[in-house]
């Protein structure tokens, strides 16, 4: 079993389907299948199991996968180390973030970055961080009674072309109005007088710095002013 076959296993998994999987990988179905098999012979165990919607892994394939991916973990860490000890910017850089963020924010923050370090790839990562549970405080703090909701929406652009259209008003990141307009708006405030805001904070642990990829990115966004930041 080597990288290619934890490459398999890991991609069968999150395809459920071994055609999706061999196209997403670059290579012919048969091939796939091939070392499937041998996988599995070399287990002295099924791995993959059919099933009504693609295949799925066998309480067995799961064990394997663990390994698996653990070891791919291992593998990117230390192709990465060894990259860094060029003192050369490269390697993957892994960010999870909120669809808000990623849609107006990040386009032109990444677009800089990797202007500046073109060696260092990207995987994104989007989090459907809600606004609800803010939004909720802020009613109770103003009004005594619950807010009427005849509609529902679970995308922004969508939410703000409804208002557009007369179906009501709602409450929305202002990057968006600023950005796409709206025909009126008015800023929220708490009872102090503050206004309701949200920050975005980057955080990261401290042992990542030594990668140079994250290095580079943290030191490029604390000249942003769109986020504080945390380390743990």
């Amino acid at each position: 079993m080597d990288d290619k076959d934890w490459l398999i296993l890991k991609t069968i998994a999150e395809e459920k389907n071994i055609t999706k999987a061999a196209d997403r990988l670059y290579i012919s179905q048969p091939a796939l299948t091939y070392r499937l098999r041998n996988l599995e012979k070399e287990f002295a165990a099924k791995l993959v199991s059919r099933h009504p919607s693609g295949v799925i892994l066998t309480p067995q394939g799961e064990s394997v996968l663990a390994y698996a991916q653990e070891m791919l973990l291992q593998l990117r860490k230390t192709k990465e180390r060894v990259q860094n000890m060029e003192n050369k910017v490269q390697g993957t850089l892994r960010l999870g973030t909120s669809s808000v963020f990623a849609h107006y924010l990040l386009p032109p923050i990444l677009k800089t970055f990797l202007e500046k370090y073109p060696d260092v790839e990207v995987s994104l990562y989007l989090t459907d961080s809600s606004l609800e549970p803010m939004i909720q405080e802020w009613w109770r703090e103003s009004f005594s009674e619950p807010p009427h909701i005849p509609m529902k929406v679970d995308n922004m652009d969508t939410c703000r072309q409804m208002v557009l259209h007369g179906l009501g008003w709602a409450i929305l990141p202002a990057i968006g109005l600023r950005q796409q307009g709206a025909p009126f708006t008015q800023e929220l405030y708490w009872r102090n007088g503050e206004p309701l805001r949200r920050r975005t904070w980057m955080i990261y642990p401290t042992a990542a710095l030594d990668l140079s990829a994250v290095a580079a990115f943290t030191e490029y966004m604390k000249k942003q002013d769109c986020m504080g930041q945390r380390t743990k």
